[in-house]
């Protein structure tokens, strides 16, 4: 349960929920992009391009990672190697539960008859389609910050592609902190 705090939480509440802001926008975009390209959802609801983006990125932490602990003096220990591959599990577990559901929605609305509750399932289905992005734009994401803060620890300097991502999130996370400090909730 650790490893699953540590994976999910660690992604939610990076830079205050900036990260979160802007997966939600990015899978927004990503499920409009997706649609009018018809890209193909061939593997647990992501195209195999996605897939190969997320493995890389998780490969490239745990690569990074070995690389930074043996700079400073650490033994690899075992549970950091499997932290990877709970990784790896973990994500394509959630996105087969995910395609699943998508994919019996789809039967559902094919056999539905009541343009209403069609209506209602597509929309689920829809959700379910941000839902997947947004999860894939949260872990690669993350994992992108890692191996930047990996590259750190190795070099004492942050390259400058990884600079420019922490200066975006600087920024939603202003804006997304000013924007809930001006909405009154009670009134």
């Amino acid at each position: 349960m650790n490893i699953f705090n540590k994976l999910l939480f660690g992604a939610i509440f990076y830079k205050k929920g900036a990260m979160v802001a802007l997966s939600l926008f990015s899978a927004s975009i990503l499920t409009i992009f997706s649609k009018e390209i018809n890209m193909p959802d061939s593997f647990f609801g992501l195209s195999i391009g996605l897939c190969v983006i997320l493995s890389l990125l998780i490969i490239g932490d745990s690569f990074t990672g070995i690389v930074a602990s043996r700079h400073e003096g650490d033994k690899i220990e075992s549970g950091k190697l499997a932290f990877t591959f709970y990784k790896f599990l973990m994500s394509f577990i959630f996105f087969w539960i995910v395609s699943e559901l998508r994919d019996k929605l789809g039967v559902k609305i094919e056999s539905c008859k009541s343009e209403y509750l069609s209506t209602f399932y597509s929309g689920i289905k829809e959700t379910l389609e941000i839902i997947t992005y947004s999860i894939f734009v949260l872990l690669s994401l993350r994992e992108w910050i890692s191996i930047g803060e990996n590259i750190e620890r190795r070099f004492k300097k942050k390259i400058y592609v990884f600079q420019i991502v922490e200066k975006i999130f600087d920024i939603i996370e202003k804006k997304l902190i000013t924007w809930i400090e001006n909405k009154e909730i009670c009134k």
